[in-house]
C-alpha cells in the first residue's frame, strides 16, 4: 500500500490517464497514458541525473580547493577487505543490486608552500557514475581512520541516495497534483487537496532536508554504518578507548551513540528505549538537538542497518498520502478532465520533462569531463569559447529553482515546528 500510494503521488499524470483509459477506453486515452508513462521516466531519469551534476560540483569544488595535492586512484576491494569483507559490505550499501562500491583515490601532498590541506575524508555518492572517495591517507593500523573511511561509505547507502531524490521528487508530485486539481476540481476539493499536498509533499521535502545535507541525522546513522562493520574488528576496543579520550563535538557525538547503536545490533529495542536515547543525548551538533526521529521514532522490528535507515529517513505516518490518492481518484471520476485539458496537461508536462532531461544530461556530461580532468590532473583540450563557457557553467555553484524552493519550504517546517526542527542556515549560506 505504501509503495503504490507513494507511486502515486509521485506520478499523479499516471493514476490520471490510468483512471480514463478504464473509463472510456480509446486510442486517444491509450495514447494519454503511454504519453503519461514517457513523461514520468523523463522526470526520474532528470532528477537522478540532476543529483550526479550537483554531486559533481561539489566534486570539482572539493578538488580545486586543493589544488597542491595529486590523487591516487587506489584498489578499493583491496582496502575494504583489509578490515571486513568486500562483499559484506557492498551488500549492505546495495542490498540484491551488487554494483561496485566506487572508485578510491588517496591524496599526496605535491606543493607544501600552499597552506591548505585535506584533513577529512570525503565521499560523493552518483548513480550514473562511479561512487568517488578521497582520503587524506591511507588508514593503516589506526581504528579512526578506519572509522572515518567507513563512516564516508556509509553515505554511498542506495537508502542515502533515494533520500536525497526525495525533495525535488515531491516537490514535481505537489506540482503536478494541483495542477490536475485547478484544472478539474470544484473549489472545495481543490482546499482540501492543497491541505493534504501540504501535509505530504511537503513533509516529504522537509524529512529529505531534515535529515539529508541540510539536517545532521544523517551522519548519525552513518556512523551507526561504520560501528555495525567495526565492532567485529579486533581494534573495536581501541577504537571505544581512543574517543573517551577526545573531546571535540564530532567525537562526543560518536561516543554517545555508540553504547545505542551497539545494543540496537545486538537486539531489537523497545520504542520507548530509541525515543530515551533521542530525547536525553545531549552531545549533539545544534540542529539535530530533538531531531526527526524522535518524532517518528524506529520500529521495533528494524534488527538490519537498512531496515533502520528506512524507519528513521522515511515518512512513518501514511495517512495524508492514503487521503489524498483517495481525494484525487475521486476528483478524477467524478469531475473527469476533457480532452483538452487533458492534451494540455500532457503537453506543458511533456515540454517541461523534455527541457529538464535535456538541460541536465548536457550540464552532467560537461562536468563529467571537467572532474575528470582534475581528479586525473589532465590539461583539458578546449574547442571553443563556447564549450569553455559551458565546461565552466557546468562545474559552478548555483542554486536553482528546486534548491530555493525546497530550502524556503525546509525554513518555514523548521518554523512551523519551532525547535523541533532547526535548519543549518551556515550550510545554507
Amino acid at each position: 500500500m505504501q509503495l503504490i500510494a507513494g507511486f502515486l503521488l509521485f506520478c499523479p499524470l499516471v493514476l490520471m490517464a490510468f483512471i480514463r483509459l478504464v473509463r472510456h477506453f480509446s486510442l486517444l486515452s491509450l495514447a494519454i497514458f503511454l504519453a503519461t508513462l514517457i513523461i514520468e521516466a523523463l522526470i526520474d531519469a532528470a532528477i537522478k541525473i540532476r543529483h550526479d551534476w550537483r554531486i559533481n560540483q561539489e566534486l570539482y569544488s572539493f578538488l580545486s580547493k586543493y589544488c597542491n595535492y595529486r590523487f591516487k586512484l587506489i584498489d578499493m576491494k583491496e582496502l575494504v577487505n583489509r578490515y571486513s569483507s568486500y562483499d559484506a559490505i557492498r551488500g549492505i550499501l546495495y542490498q540484491n543490486d551488487l554494483k561496485e562500491i566506487g572508485e578510491l583515490y588517496v591524496a599526496a601532498l605535491e606543493d607544501r608552500s600552499i597552506k591548505k590541506r585535506i584533513s577529512n575524508y570525503k565521499s560523493f555518492p552518483r548513480i550514473y557514475s562511479s561512487n568517488v572517495v578521497v582520503l587524506p591517507n591511507d588508514p593503516g593500523d589506526d581504528v579512526l581512520r578506519q572509522f572515518f573511511f567507513f563512516h564516508e561509505l556509509g553515505h554511498l547507502t542506495t537508502v542515502h541516495t533515494k533520500l536525497s531524490l526525495l525533495a525535488p521528487r515531491s516537490l514535481i508530485g505537489a506540482i503536478l497534483t494541483v495542477m490536475i486539481c485547478l484544472m478539474s476540481f470544484p473549489w472545495y476539493m481543490i482546499l482540501i487537496a492543497l491541505f493534504l499536498v501540504r501535509a505530504w509533499h511537503g513533509s516529504c521535502i522537509g524529512i529529505s532536508l531534515i535529515m539529508g545535507v541540510d539536517g545532521g541525522e544523517i551522519e548519525r546513522l552513518a556512523d551507526g554504518f561504520s560501528i555495525k562493520v567495526l565492532r567485529s574488528s579486533p581494534y573495536y576496543q581501541e577504537l571505544e578507548d581512543k574517543l573517551k579520550s577526545l573531546n571535540e563535538k564530532r567525537f562526543l557525538m560518536i561516543r554517545e551513540s555508540m553504547a545505542f547503536y551497539k545494543k540496537w545490533f545486538d537486539s531489537p529495542l523497545d520504542i520507548r528505549e530509541i525515543l530515551d536515547f533521542v530525547k536525553n543525548r545531549e552531545n549533539t551538533v545544534k540542529n539535530t538537538h530533538i531531531s526527526f526521529i524522535y518524532k517518528h521514532g524506529l520500529s521495533s522490528d528494524a534488527t538490519t542497518y537498512n531496515s533502520m535507515v528506512e524507519k528513521s529517513c522515511f515518512p512513518s505516518n501514511y495517512w495524508p498520502a492514503y487521503v489524498l490518492c483517495v481525494i484525487l481518484s475521486t476528483g478524477l471520476l467524478l469531475h473527469e478532465p476533457t480532452d483538452f485539458k487533458c492534451i494540455i496537461i500532457i503537453l506543458i508536462s511533456l515540454i517541461v520533462a523534455v527541457a529538464m532531461f535535456v538541460k541536465y544530461t548536457s550540464r552532467l556530461a560537461y562536468s563529467e569531463i571537467m572532474v575528470d580532468a582534475v581528479i586525473k590532473g589532465e590539461a583539458l583540450s578546449i574547442k571553443s569559447m563556447k564549450q569553455q563557457k559551458r565546461l565552466e557553467k557546468s562545474v559552478k555553484k548555483t542554486d536553482g529553482l528546486f534548491s530555493s524552493i525546497i530550502k524556503k519550504e525546509c525554513k518555514e517546517l523548521s518554523e512551523g515546528f519551532g525547535s523541533r526542527f532547526v535548519v543549518n542556515e551556515e550550510k545554507q549560506k
